[in-house]
């Protein structure tokens, strides 16, 4: 295969795959309220965007790390 098609049927299956994914968290909701209850449901929610954030600040560090310490290698490579 050549790279336009490699990447057109990766762009593809990535984006189906969060099509489904979507859609099975749409589908799932009821059963899911159904059986722990509105109160419940709230407190899994809120949970659940608190571990997004901190996936997300997670993320953002590691980027600012690999930055910085690959800065500071190359100032101590100009002083060796």
């Amino acid at each position: 295969m050549s790279r336009i098609r490699t990447l057109i049927a990766n762009t593809l299956l990535n984006s189906a795959s969060s099509v489904f994914s979507q859609a099975m968290g749409f589908v799932m909701l009821p059963m899911l309220l159904k059986q722990v209850g509105l109160e419940d449901y709230g407190m899994y929610a809120l949970a659940t965007s608190a571990i997004g954030y901190c996936s997300i600040f997670s993320l953002m560090a590691r980027s600012s790390v690999v930055k910085y310490a690959s800065e500071y290698r190359e100032g101590q490579e100009d002083r060796i």
